[in-house]
């Protein structure tokens, strides 16, 4: 069985730092952690970061990730202190799908030898597509660190720029 990465990464998979192969080769995988979560300051951000359904700002919040495969992609359940956040991800076209409720982020992956790069390309909303001047970009990297990797997102909106960047790190669970 090809797992979503796999498919998504092709060769360049096997750059990947041998603890991120083995979390997206698998089944079903879990890993916990600490995130900083920062949210810019305003009532635009504030709108934007609950429609985004993006984690609450937090010093030191823990963190948990739960990945399952499914035929066709994987169920990604996280959870950043008490608010919990679902997804599912599929391969379409050269690109990682993540939907969120009626939302659906395009990216763009890249692998390389120390993690992984996402930059989003496109969004859509109950089927139909944000043109790119009103859609949210997203931004993240992921980093292998000795027990798992760390972790930085970057979400903005169109014209107001950065709405929340969180990051830190997790570890695998055996």
């Amino acid at each position: 069985m090809t797992h979503l990465y796999e498919q998504l990464l092709g060769a360049s998979f096997a750059r990947l730092p041998l603890t991120m192969r083995r979390f997206h080769a698998s089944a079903h995988a879990s890993a916990n952690g600490t995130f900083a979560v920062q949210r810019t300051r305003g009532w635009f951000s504030a709108l934007a970061a609950t429609m985004f359904r993006l984690p609450p700002p937090g010093e030191n919040v823990a963190v948990s990730l739960d990945v399952t495969a499914l035929p066709e992609g994987e169920r990604w359940r996280r959870r950043f202190g008490a608010a919990r956040f679902d997804t599912v991800q599929h391969f379409e076209g050269g690109r990682l799908l993540e939907r969120a409720g009626l939302a659906t982020i395009a990216f763009d992956v890249r692998a390389e030898g120390t993690g992984m790069s996402f930059a989003s390309v496109s969004c859509s909303f109950a089927g139909l597509r944000i043109p790119r001047w009103l859609a949210p970009s997203i931004e993240a990297t992921t980093s292998a660190t000795p027990e798992g990797w760390s972790m930085e997102v970057r979400v903005s909106a169109p014209h107001i720029g950065l709405v929340e960047r969180y990051g830190g790190y997790v570890v695998p669970v055996s």
